[in-house]
């Protein structure tokens, strides 16, 4: 996936560190989105909940084409999941994490 030189880490927080521009700023929701620093090639997924398969294939698309949409994303993560190599790339993000 071209991330060989990246350290990929995870970090857990509650729902109530999350607002929802939505929902009037009100804390307490679901979230998975990742924070990327070029300069020492590192990037953190946080998250409220358990990470599923598409959620590590997702933030990791967005550390790898920063320049894409999220819809380019969602639509990448939606074909490579439909496909035969994606367990590959979840197999290697999980055992980096």
């Amino acid at each position: 996936m071209g991330l060989d030189l990246w350290q990929i880490k995870t970090v857990r927080i509650s729902e109530m560190q999350v607002l929802d521009d939505y929902f009037d700023a009100l804390p307490g929701h679901e979230f998975v989105g990742v924070c990327i620093d070029n300069e020492s090639l590192c990037a953190t997924i946080y998250h409220t909940r358990k990470l599923l398969d598409d959620d590590i294939l997702h933030e990791l698309l967005h550390v790898r084409f920063q320049d894409w949409t999220e819809d380019e994303v969602v639509h990448c993560t939606a074909k490579l999941q439909a496909s035969f190599d994606h367990q590959w790339i979840v197999s290697e993000a999980r055992a980096a994490v």
